[in-house]
């Protein structure tokens, strides 16, 4: 993510050339295998077991009902479109710190590095400040979030808040960062215990890119969803498919690397780039048809779907839950 950011950064604001269209083509063929992919993996999740969909009926049938019927103001009544993309431009960056959190505890179960529970829940507001400072910084001042456009929509500025409430956003963060570190170091001087390489990456990686804004923040976003997000969650989630269907004789779960090139695997990841395809881009192109500008339906299926992600990952996903947990950490 960092070095396709950093080639762009160096070509970016110069003339057109063979490598800003390569970087473009990159981009696009990454959201397809990655981001888009990721959705799918959310609903094969919920849908592919019938004792888990019956677990998570709200998310597998109240749920989307609810979203299918808000789809309809979105697609049709002028300027809702923004709105859904303001809100899922919101509920975006939550999603990405908590699942920087949910992979790291799992980093730390594998290593054997313990936290307490007072340890996680400062561990847990320090990535929850990390995502609502950038927020609440782009409500207050009008640079940081007056004007955009997005997915060819103009994006609603609600605001201004006053200014004290991210100004006590980013003292929450340097606080519950800072605990957090001392928590980290603690740890490493009286116990020898180290926090997880993998962890400190994961980290080390999402606080920089929530704070970053303007053209910066533009193009390390082209990378970010599909790199560094949405290729966990299809990590995660495909280790989650493969040994919850019982892994052959002699694969041991350390050895799960080895079954990706399997035919189980192929089929799995195959179904989540077809069906993450259909649904961002097959969809806007079918509702094109019945006379829904596609820069509309585009945005609109974007922001529906996400909101049933954003909600139903933190009803499977959670690593209270022993059969998760179990299965995730072996």
């Amino acid at each position: 993510m960092w070095i396709l950011f950093a080639i762009n950064r160096w070509f970016d604001g110069g003339p057109p050339s063979h490598v800003t269209a390569a970087l473009l083509v990159t981009a696009t063929i990454l959201t397809q295998l990655f981001s888009n992919a990721h959705t799918m993996a959310t609903l094969v999740r919920v849908y592919e077991d019938g004792e888990a969909a019956r677990r998570f009926s709200f998310y597998t049938r109240w749920l989307p009902i609810l979203c299918a019927l808000i789809t309809i103001p979105g697609l049709f009544v002028p300027g809702m479109a923004g709105v859904f993309l303001k809100l899922y431009l919101v509920f975006l960056l939550p999603h990405h710190t908590l699942q920087v959190y949910g992979i790291s505890l799992i980093y730390c179960y594998k290593r054997g590095y313990v936290l307490n529970d007072r340890e996680k829940h400062v561990f847990k507001a320090f990535m929850l400040a990390t995502a609502w400072f950038p927020i609440l910084r782009q409500s207050a001042y009008a640079s940081w979030g007056a004007g955009r456009v997005f997915m060819y929509q103009p994006i609603p500025f609600w605001g201004p808040i006053p200014e004290w409430i991210p100004q006590a956003a980013l003292l929450a963060l340097i606080a519950s960062g800072s605990l957090f570190a001392v928590i980290v170091l603690r740890k490493a001087i009286t116990a020898r215990q180290f926090l997880p390489l993998p962890a400190v990456l994961l980290i080390g990686t999402v606080v920089p890119y929530m704070m970053l804004g303007g053209r910066d923040s533009t193009l390390l976003w082209l990378y970010v969803t599909p790199l560094f997000h949405g290729s966990q969650y299809i990590i995660v989630s495909t280790a989650y498919y493969l040994k919850s269907h019982g892994l052959p004789e002699g694969i041991t779960p350390q050895h799960i690397f080895s079954m990706l090139g399997r035919a189980r695997a192929l089929r799995y990841l195959g179904l989540l780039v077809l069906g993450g395809s259909f649904i961002y881009v097959g969809i806007p192109r079918l509702l094109e048809e019945l006379g829904v500008p596609f820069t509309v339906s585009a945005g609109v299926i974007l922001a529906v779907f996400n909101f049933h992600h954003f909600l139903t990952d933190r009803a499977v996903w959670r690593l209270r839950d022993p059969a998760v947990r179990r299965t995730l950490i072996a």
